[in-house]
């Protein structure tokens, strides 16, 4: 490179070399890639009657929105925004404690005796109800023939049949879809014209994003949608406790209690089907739904309806 002075202005000629990474001259390496971030807005609504004439009730709605951002290619500068799947977009709670007007200092009874009392006193209903709208997947990636992603969300629900056993299975795709989409996940060919080995799937039905008019590399080619996102039916748990008091003098008492988990029996499905991470389709069996939510480890919620009992003596 050469420079020189002129007019009182300086000026610089020559050539310049540029390298691919420059931070090799110091012996180390980065990769530049496409990866995103996410975000999260949301917004809550509560609502609170305090404690009175035995009554206290609290509920609460929650909606929020998340949103995953990746730069999908160095060539394209536009960020693009994903749906997340995590979490529920809607969470209705409500919590309450109703202590009944039966006794002494109540509104009925607050005359009886301690016999009467002891019958009538000291009940108390308490209660827990959660909603909220369902898991959500992202079915992108696949091809979509004789739907859109509108009817595939309106078909996702859970259908109960038996098997040829009697037993009942629970998926939540229609059987003719499974049994189309099976076609076309197993009898693919390379030699045929219509390009399965057999009669071809009619109708509705999930398949491969290659063809045989198209051979995709990457999802969103072959005009196969990159993201179909669909929410699972609203899940539901209620609790309720009923608790019976005992005075014993002064500001000692017995309490006894009974707690109802899940009250209503409501079964949380929270698997996919179709293979779960596998997403492979070829079976009838990996389009049905095993699992359900559960929290076995910290012995809160082991699937089911759940009751316990407790005594407990407070002085």
């Amino acid at each position: 490179m050469a420079g020189g002075l002129v007019n009182g202005r300086v000026f610089c000629a020559g050539r310049f070399h540029s390298r691919a990474n420059p931070a090799s001259a110091q012996a180390n390496s980065y990769l530049d890639t496409n990866g995103g971030n996410t975000k999260y807005h949301a917004m809550q609504f509560e609502l609170r009657r305090r404690m009175t004439q035995g009554l206290l009730v609290q509920g609460s709605y929650n909606y929020g929105v998340r949103n995953t951002w990746s730069w999908p290619s160095l060539r394209d500068e536009t960020w693009h925004s994903i749906p997340s799947t995590v979490g529920p977009d809607h969470a209705l709670k409500f919590n309450w404690v109703y202590e009944l007007p039966f006794g002494q200092g109540k509104k009925w009874g607050s005359g009886a005796g301690k016999v009467m009392n002891a019958l009538i006193g000291g009940w108390e209903f308490d209660g827990v109800a959660r909603f909220s709208s369902g898991q959500k997947f992202n079915l992108g990636g696949w091809g979509l023939v004789g739907m859109d992603a509108k009817d595939v969300q309106d078909m996702f629900k859970f259908y109960r049949r038996p098997d040829a056993n009697g037993v009942e299975r629970i998926y939540m795709f229609p059987e003719d879809v499974i049994d189309n989409s099976i076609i076309a996940f197993t009898q693919t060919s390379a030699t045929s014209l219509t390009g399965y080995s057999g009669a071809p799937p009619t109708g509705r039905y999930f398949t491969r994003r290659s063809n045989e008019n198209c051979v995709a590399y990457l999802t969103g080619d072959c005009g196969v949608p990159e993201t179909v996102i669909v929410t699972g039916p609203w899940f539901g748990r209620t609790d309720f406790s009923f608790v019976k008091r005992f005075r014993i003098g002064g500001g000692r008492f017995i309490e006894a209690r009974m707690d109802l988990y899940n009250v209503f029996d409501n079964i949380n499905f929270t698997a996919l089907g179709i293979g779960d991470t596998q997403r492979d389709g070829t079976t009838r069996s990996a389009w049905e739904v095993t699992s359900a939510a559960r929290d076995v480890n910290a012995s809160q919620d082991a699937g089911g309806r759940i009751t316990s009992f407790g005594l407990r003596f407070s002085w």
